[in-house]
């Protein structure tokens, strides 16, 4: 029997789902829809949803938005996915800016060559889990939570290229793009950027003087009846917008010391695919074939379901429902719904008699379960013992005895922590996100050089040099956006005895 499977995205002003059916290795889109909230919150238009039984019964799927998701990649000399477990934590816990037992994490499968094991992660905020199960809870319980990054990378293949081989996608949705390296189904390589078809449309409508129908029909369409002057005015906008995607695409594949002849093909999903010229300006900026997506080998299509739908409004909705049939994929929460849903459980439910039952059966796998913890919690406790004797010695290959394990880990902890806060600025967050911080939210068109930075635990003191007065707020208020920064104030700015240069001092506070 086919089971279901439905993914919902909720974005700024519409909840999107996408509906599957599954068959062994089959896959059929059942259903793409798209409901308006028409401002009201997405909580309040779901429970109608549900009321309204719009939803068919099966496996509810969604996502965590990319930009507040990090990527992480760590390698381990070994193979033992036991031990590559228990390491991960210890490894993220120095790659993030807040602490682990604030975090969530899933990875992809293991890839392993040569005895070195790469494990790439996704890791996002508790909090931002718990928002997520809170939203659709109790209406549609959540079976899967993954990261929409990771839900982009799971729907479509270029229609060019070999499997085998890397390809980029760019999507760009209504407030953020994300970019991505993608080989044979999983993310190289992922970075959400800031930018999407609200910042086009917003330069337009400022840059040329448009309306907001006016500007949408000429970036999708390119037909217009403006003046001449308007007209450059939005090509300079669109170009500069193009230019970014072009700027971060390479320095992606230098990043990953990856030539342009290993990226096979390029894709363009989300609202940004239907920008006129988009396609063939990067062909030829960046030199890699632009190719329309197509659907993974062994989905297929209902024929009330337009493809090109999901290309530019469904993609991350039916990759939510992708991964939710996949039981090695991102998921941010265990499957302990799934028992909820499946239609045993119902069954039992519904009947009280054969509930009783059930509750008996499991009273005496408890009572069995209770006569042998004692055996064996104390094999487990040999075992763990010897495996920690294990680990300590691989881990800390100098130590020559073992007299203590605990005395001689707290000391190699201390010594490894003191490493650490040689790159930390005396808080949870850690001085590479910040110094990355600067230089990527530092706004394009304005040319700065720092002349000295101090750090603390609170805050940041900058130093610089830019060309005029109005740049120096320009650079304040890009900083500003960042989240991990609660305040940015402009301690002075002066003209300095050279020519055209302004001196000036950033006093930034560090979020907590």
């Amino acid at each position: 029997m086919a089971k279901k499977y439905t993914g919902i995205e909720i974005t700024a002003t519409a909840i999107r789902t996408v509906q599957l059916s599954a068959s062994g290795n089959d896959l059929k889109i059942l259903s793409f829809e798209e409901f308006p909230l028409r401002g009201k919150k997405a909580g309040e238009v779901l429970s109608e949803l549900a009321n309204e039984k719009k939803f068919s019964e099966g496996a509810f799927c969604s996502g965590i938005s990319a930009h507040k998701v990090f990527f992480r990649e760590a390698s381990f000399p070994f193979d033992d996915k036991k031990k590559i477990f228990q390491a991960l934590p210890f490894t993220l816990a120095d790659t993030l800016p807040f602490p682990l037992k604030e975090a969530s994490y899933s990875s992809y499968p293991l890839k392993t060559e040569k005895g070195k094991t790469t494990v790439k992660s996704l890791v996002a905020r508790k909090d931002s889990v718990n928002e997520a199960e809170a939203l659709f809870s109790p209406h549609l319980p959540l079976s899967v939570i993954t990261a929409e990054n990771s839900a982009l990378a799971a729907p479509f293949t270029p229609s060019h290229g070999e499997a085998s081989q890397c390809c980029m996608t760019i999507h760009i949705s209504g407030d953020h793009s994300i970019l991505s390296i993608i080989r044979e189904g999983d993310p190289l390589f992922s970075r959400t950027l800031t930018k999407g078809m609200e910042t086009i449309l917003s330069d337009l409508r400022a840059g040329a003087d448009l309306s907001e129908n006016e500007a949408l029909e000429l970036l999708c369409s390119g037909r217009t009846s403006l003046e001449e002057e308007k007209v450059k005015s939005a090509e300079k906008s669109v170009k500069n917008f193009f230019n970014t995607f072009i700027r971060e695409m390479e320095l992606s594949i230098r990043s990953f010391g990856l030539g342009k002849e290993v990226i096979s093909s390029l894709m363009i999903t989300g609202a940004g695919s239907e920008i006129k010229g988009i396609a063939s300006y990067l062909e030829e900026k960046i030199d890699i074939k632009v190719s329309p997506p197509q659907l993974k080998e062994g989905i297929s299509l209902d024929p009330g379901v337009r493809l090109n739908d999901l290309i530019v409004k469904g993609t991350a909705a039916l990759g939510y429902a992708l991964i939710a049939t996949k039981s090695d994929s991102i998921n941010f929460i265990s499957k302990k719904r799934w028992l909820l849903e499946s239609n045993l459980y119902k069954s039992l439910y519904t009947k009280r008699k054969m509930l009783a039952l059930g509750a008996g059966i499991l009273l005496v796998l408890y009572t069995i379960n209770l006569a042998i913890s004692v055996t064996y919690h104390k094999k487990r406790y040999l075992s763990l013992k010897e495996n920690v004797r294990d680990t300590f010695l691989e881990t800390l290959p100098e130590t020559k005895r073992i007299q203590n394990e605990e005395h001689q880990l707290k000391t190699a902890l201390t010594e490894l922590e003191y490493r650490v806060t040689l790159l930390s600025a005396g808080g949870n967050m850690k001085v590479v996100d910040m110094l990355r911080e600067i230089t990527t939210r530092g706004p394009d068109e304005t040319t700065f050089r720092i002349t000295r930075m101090r750090i603390d635990d609170k805050e940041i003191k900058l130093e610089g040099e830019t060309a005029a007065f109005e740049k120096v707020e320009k650079i304040k208020s890009a900083l500003g956006t960042s989240p991990l920064f609660d305040s940015v104030e402009v301690g002075g700015a002066k003209a300095s005895r050279l020519q055209n240069i302004v001196e000036f001092q950033l006093n930034i506070k560090l979020a907590r």
